[in-house]
């Protein structure tokens, strides 16, 4: 069973500093744990309950298993309703090296705060075959457990690097890599063919991209609206599903 102390380095865990500090982080429920089994060599512990143990005792070879009733899941749990199981992963120490850019097609985003978010982000990019994406530093942690919650086992596919985007940005433009903004007033995305390679640039929920970032793009686009009516601004994750399925409608 688990115990005392062990519940309080898990809750530990619910902070960045103690996250950054131990290279561990939280990822809940069954679908997350199956995915985290097959990619053993992250995992640093499986907490469970008897009958989660029971059923998939035949995956657990290379795994460290902590058994755990209903009322000590709930401690560790960020969850209302928590699942069966629990893991604590190790982060990956990888580092983005701006020439990539050259070859591939990056999301970078600027200050983007909500969880929910970036986990969406993060499970977007997944499915629309984007390796990397690369966050300011202002941007919400990606091992928040929201954030990992949300992201449904993407974060196991796709690489979250935390950088200075104006430097990447610069890189860019030095080298004649393709940048692109969405922005409320650019030229319409269905107007616009994004390019194999390069960074799409999304921002902040409410300030969106800043003048600084602004300056060294290369392509400002935006998603027209068809509302009669004064819509608002799309919420970000959205923005970006529909400009991801336009890069991959048109390459």
């Amino acid at each position: 069973m688990i115990s005392k102390a062990q519940i309080q380095f898990i809750q530990s865990l619910h902070l960045k500093k103690f996250r950054q500090q131990h290279r561990l982080f939280i990822a809940e429920g069954t679908k997350i744990a199956n995915e985290l089994l097959a990619c053993s060599h992250l995992l640093h512990s499986v907490y469970a309950s008897e009958d989660w143990i029971k059923q998939n005792s035949h995956k657990l070879h290379a795994a460290q298993v902590v058994e755990v009733n209903e009322q000590s899941l709930k401690k560790i749990s960020l969850l209302a309703s928590p699942n069966e199981v629990m893991c604590l992963v190790k982060m990956e120490a990888i580092e983005f090296n701006p020439k990539q850019l050259a070859t591939e097609f990056c999301l970078a985003l600027h200050e983007v705060q909500d969880p929910g978010n970036l986990g969406t982000i993060i499970r977007l990019a997944d499915w629309f075959g984007i390796d990397t994406v690369l966050c300011s530093e202002g941007t919400v942690d990606a091992y928040n457990p929201k954030v990992v919650q949300a992201t449904m086992g993407s974060f196991l596919r796709c690489k979250v690097h935390y950088c200075d985007l104006k430097q990447c940005l610069e890189f860019a433009q030095q080298n004649n890599i393709p940048s692109y903004a969405a922005v409320l007033d650019g030229t319409s995305i269905y107007k616009t063919k994004l390019q194999e390679n390069g960074l799409l640039v999304m921002g902040n929920e409410s300030k969106g991209i800043s003048e600084e970032l602004l300056r060294l793009i290369t392509y400002r686009i935006s998603i027209p609206s068809f509302s009669k009516m004064n819509s608002d601004s799309l919420n970000v994750s959205i923005a970006t599903a529909i400009l991801c399925s336009e890069l991959r409608r048109t390459n």
